[in-house]
């Protein structure tokens, strides 16, 4: 557990790091992390993720600028997230996969998103190779059930999730342009729901995004009857997909269950 809880911290400091450079189209390898005010660069002690941001009180050691608390927040994120992925997934194989094929670039495009409104293709297309590879693997190697599941039945339904996935949200960005005359949702999103539908298949791809809506909505509402927003505030959906699809991989399954039951579906 302390291993899986230093690896979380270290992905949540990579993260934090490519939210602010991708933006900028700079390496996220050269130079070394350093203060964007002063040029400062961070000695070892003041780039341990989690620890430093508290122990230098959220400011610069050098010209005492802010430093901004999404870094914390990231890095605290990451490490709950990977250290819940490692308690649900099992065997640790499998939680190897998941964890740098999903759940790193998931939540790397979930902050992006949120902080930038941008959901690179530099990281969704390759999200959909590595969809159509775990999810063979997890077929292959970690069936659900005591039938083995043919190399072609996994690679169709990864196919039609992927197609599934990306011209839904195609068809709804044309119909809301065409309606309101205006773009209501970007490419990026067409691309993630692609990207999803790889990793889950058709079926799972229409209940993530019924939770990412519901979910997009209630936060709408509420910023609104706290006055935070208006009617014409752009929300980050990519962010609430990407939420979503993290929420299905960890209880997809009981979630899908109770959705089933709510509406009937399922006696």
């Amino acid at each position: 557990m302390v291993y899986i809880t230093l690896l979380g911290m270290v992905l949540g400091s990579f993260i934090g790091l490519a939210v602010v450079r991708i933006p900028r189209h700079e390496s996220l390898w050269w130079p070394r992390s350093h203060c964007r005010d002063c040029g400062h660069v961070l000695a070892w002690y003041e780039n341990i993720p989690l620890f430093s941001y508290l122990i230098l009180r959220g400011r610069c050691r050098q010209c005492k600028s802010p430093i901004a608390f999404r870094y914390w927040l990231i890095e605290f994120s990451m490490t709950l997230i990977t250290v819940g992925a490692y308690l649900l997934i099992v065997p640790w194989t499998r939680f190897l996969m998941w964890e740098f094929a999903f759940v790193l670039p998931m939540v790397l495009l979930l902050f992006l998103d949120w902080k930038e409104k941008i959901l690179p293709i530099t990281i969704t297309a390759p999200g959909i190779a590595l969809g159509f590879l775990s999810h063979w693997v997890e077929g292959r190697y970690f069936p659900p059930g005591p039938l083995e599941v043919s190399t072609t039945s996994l690679l169709l339904e990864s196919l039609w999730g992927f197609l599934a996935g990306g011209l839904t949200l195609f068809l709804v960005a044309e119909i809301y342009q065409r309606a309101k005359g205006k773009v209501g949702m970007g490419g990026g999103d067409i691309w993630l729901g692609a990207m999803i539908g790889a990793f889950f298949g058709w079926k799972a791809v229409f209940f993530i995004f019924f939770l990412a809506s519901v979910s997009g909505t209630c936060f709408g509402v509420t910023m609104i009857l706290l006055k935070r927003h208006n009617r014409q505030t752009r929300l980050p959906f990519g962010s609430f997909l990407a939420a979503a699809a993290l929420l299905f991989l960890f209880y997809g399954e009981p979630l899908l269950h109770a959705y089933l039951t709510l509406f009937k579906f399922n006696k």
